[in-house]
């Protein structure tokens, strides 16, 4: 699972390497092992977004507000966030490479397009889109949405082949 996180103001993917729940903590407990508590346990704090990496999409758990965040780019579990335990390994997470972590992209489609919004540059996904094995009702259907998202209101739609 990719996690976003604000940076500056834009989002960065972040993966995790169980790809849940901000992986293992990485704390040294008193016994002298690494603590088994998961990063986060406290309820859902975001939802599910699109992303778009190039002519790709990556559906990401985040933004993250700022004090989760923190949390997880640290990897600490609540009962070692704040106190000065010492770590029992750096953190795991990578940050996300639309190569190495492939299989956690899709293409556009007609199902998660219109979800990307304003996060997206519209032209070259629908470009991707269009150039894919659609159907010709399909493609109607991706020309439709890009003229509905022409800010201009101008009528100026690609030629249909």
């Amino acid at each position: 699972m990719a996690v976003a996180i604000m940076e500056n103001e834009r989002p960065r993917l972040f993966v995790f390497p169980d790809y849940t729940c901000g992986g293992q903590c990485t704390a040294r407990t008193k016994r002298g092992v690494r603590c088994r508590n998961i990063v986060y346990a406290g309820g859902q704090v975001a939802g599910y977004e699109w992303f778009s990496v190039g002519t790709r999409l990556v559906s990401a758990y985040g933004p993250l507000p700022d004090y989760v965040a923190h949390q997880y780019l640290v990897q600490r579990c609540r009962v070692h966030y704040n106190e000065a335990a010492q770590a029992f390994c750096a953190p795991e997470w990578q940050h996300f490479d639309p190569v190495r972590h492939k299989e956690l992209t899709t293409s556009p489609s007609l199902d998660n397009l219109p979800a990307v919004g304003d996060t997206a540059p519209l032209p070259e996904l629908l470009a991707a889109a269009v150039n894919s094995d659609y159907s010709p009702a399909q493609r109607r259907q991706l020309l439709e949405l890009l003229a509905d998202q022409n800010p201009d209101g101008d009528d100026q739609r690609p030629a249909e082949s």
